[in-house]
């Protein structure tokens, strides 16, 4: 059984929460439920749980505070929250599970069904998280990617290519390292910047200050100073022309 605790200064939530895991989340185990900041903090250090469930939002302040307060974040935060679109992003950026409210049955599942007990190095996914709604930009200059039991920080201008195969892609890194992530191509198509990043193929996301050349015609081969070799389609080269020359 996987412990479990729920930090929700609202009855109804709480209830709603324990009920939800009872029925569809039979491997965990809810061994305490805080309704604040306080209680939260004392809570997580007398139960050490595996998983803490959080809302963002809490009595005496937010889900920062308590994670601030607590020295060993070896558990996995699943945050709940009524966030903006531009907030869950931020999320995205920072590899971290979030479920809307309200609870979505299928999201609930999802988030605790991606918790690997050998994964520990949450800590710098929530201070990327923290950063990241403190002080909005339109995109951090850092993002956290899943990949080999751990998750990476790494630059977003350090990435040249992102190619797809099957379920994950390879992120190619311009000091010649390269990381596999569990997320689909799709995932970093959708957090990357567009003014920087663009699909020039079905399997393909490239980092266009990187570009070196690009075939004349119609399709072709786009070469970066690496001499990696990135195809784009016949239908993307109109765009990607565009937006090449308005890159700074």
């Amino acid at each position: 059984m996987i412990r479990a605790v729920i930090i929700e200064d609202e009855l109804n939530g709480q209830e709603l929460l324990q009920n939800l895991l009872q029925q569809y989340c039979k491997n965990i185990q809810v061994v305490g439920v805080a309704d604040s900041v306080k209680f939260g903090i004392e809570l997580i250090e007398t139960t050490s749980p595996e998983i803490v469930f959080m809302d963002y939002q809490i009595e005496g302040g937010n889900g920062f505070d308590i994670l601030d307060a607590i020295s060993n974040q070896a558990f996995k935060v699943i945050f709940i929250t009524g966030y903006s679109e531009y907030a869950i992003k931020a999320f995205k950026y920072a590899a971290l599970d979030y479920i809307l409210k309200p609870i979505d049955i299928l999201e609930l599942v999802t988030a605790v069904k991606k918790y690997d007990p050998e994964i520990r190095n949450y800590a710098s996914n929530y201070k990327l998280l923290k950063n990241q709604l403190e002080k909005p930009i339109s995109y951090p200059s850092q993002i956290v990617i899943p990949s080999d039991k751990e998750y990476k920080i790494i630059c977003i201008e350090e990435i040249l290519f992102i190619k797809a195969i099957h379920s994950y892609v390879e992120i190619y890194l311009s000091d010649d390292v390269k990381y596999i992530s569990s997320e689909p191509l799709r995932h970093y198509e959708n957090i990357l910047p567009n003014s920087l990043f663009f699909k020039s193929h079905k399997s393909y996301l490239l980092n266009l200050k990187a570009v070196r050349s690009v075939d004349q015609g119609r399709g072709g081969v786009i070469t970066l100073y690496t001499e990696d070799k990135i195809p784009i389609a016949t239908r993307r080269k109109t765009l990607f022309l565009k937006l090449l020359n308005n890159i700074q």
